[in-house]
């Protein structure tokens, strides 16, 4: 019996692990509206017409008197959408006619699927052609709760510059604070440095291709938001501003518009982690071995002699960071260090 027992116990997890597996798959498919959800008996008659693409259905069931907010909530299952009304589903398979025909019935354009607005939704199920009409029926571009991402930070998370301008064209505030804590500012600026910070040992990979390519709409995204004259000096709770992420990669007009606008040179990082403790705008750019940036950062009144808390000062702090340009940088403008012994 012991035996038995040894033997049945890694089939029963190779068991789990490959239904596991199976779920996974089945539930990435459904997402992306390659297959379509299983069991829909249970339904409303409106939601199973949607889930088909039938235009005709759909207009028939509303002129019978169908809810058109329609949702089966006891049946709720956010991996599957099952629950959903028939306007998530419209909007997740890209049938935008229907969802027209759904609002001017009276859908509801500011239910919250998951938590998120539908424009946010729409924005992650990279349905684009369905914004628009969101926008139109009144949907509130600012719709957001705490630690939800807003249409604008999931425009900067899926690195689309054109509805991001869309957005703020229709009253959607620039001001406004990531899910994470930053300004939307900083969002973007972090995001566009992961961009253009591939290593070029896995450039040719298809993730880092992909995340490469979005560091040009990015960065149409970081220059909308300063034509909008934002807060440049908001920072997260560890007292990151926008400008250290864009000392670290930001284009050197990026970092001048942010001088201009009264970005603080003097800011510092007040994490309880001792590596980036003190760390302020010309640290980033040191790290990352950017004279221009530091000489950039240094005209406008960076203080160079101030050491971190642990008593690091620039020219070891380069030294560390082997950022040979910086360094070669501080050797022909003869800038005056506190170098230790």
């Amino acid at each position: 019996m012991q035996a038995n027992k040894m033997h049945h116990t890694p089939m029963k997890k190779r068991a789990l692990t490959t239904t596991a597996a199976v779920n996974a798959i089945k539930t990435n498919l459904l997402k992306a509206g390659i297959v379509e959800i299983a069991s829909t008996k249970t339904e409303p008659p409106l939601v199973q017409a949607v889930l088909k693409g039938d235009l005709t259905r759909v207009r028939g069931l509303l002129a019978g008197g169908e809810n058109p907010n329609a949702a089966n909530k006891a049946n709720r299952n956010k991996d599957n959408f099952l629950g959903e009304p028939p306007l998530v589903h419209a909007i997740r398979l890209g049938h935008c006619d229907i969802a027209e025909v759904l609002l001017a019935a009276g859908a509801s354009p500011n239910y919250k699927p998951m938590g998120r607005s539908l424009l946010t939704f729409a924005v992650w199920e990279r349905k684009f052609s369905c914004f628009e009409l969101l926008l139109r029926f009144g949907v509130n571009p600012n719709e957001s709760r705490k630690g939800v991402p807003s249409a604008l930070e999931a425009c900067i998370d899926r690195a689309v510059s054109k509805t991001f301008s869309l957005l703020l064209k229709n009253g959607a505030d620039v001001e406004g604070t990531a899910s994470s804590g930053e300004s939307l500012l900083a969002r973007a600026l972090f995001a566009y440095k992961n961009a253009v910070g591939v290593p070029a040992h896995a450039a040719a990979l298809p993730a880092m291709k992909d995340l490469a390519r979005q560091a040009t709409p990015l960065l149409e995204i970081v220059r909308e938001i300063l034509r909008h004259q934002p807060d440049v000096n908001k920072s997260d709770r560890e007292g990151i501003t926008p400008l250290m992420p864009a000392a670290a990669a930001a284009p050197l007009d990026v970092i001048q518009s942010l001088l201009k606008l009264g970005a603080n040179l003097e800011a510092e990082i007040i994490s309880k982690h001792k590596q980036a403790a003190g760390w302020r705008a010309i640290h980033f750019a040191v790290a990352h071995d950017r004279a221009e940036v530091v000489g950039c950062l240094i005209a406008a009144g960076a203080n160079v002699t101030k050491a971190l808390p642990d008593g690091t000062d620039l020219i070891h702090f380069a030294e560390r960071h082997s950022s040979t340009s910086v360094i070669e940088h501080f050797k022909i403008t003869k800038i005056t260090l506190t170098k230790r012994p």
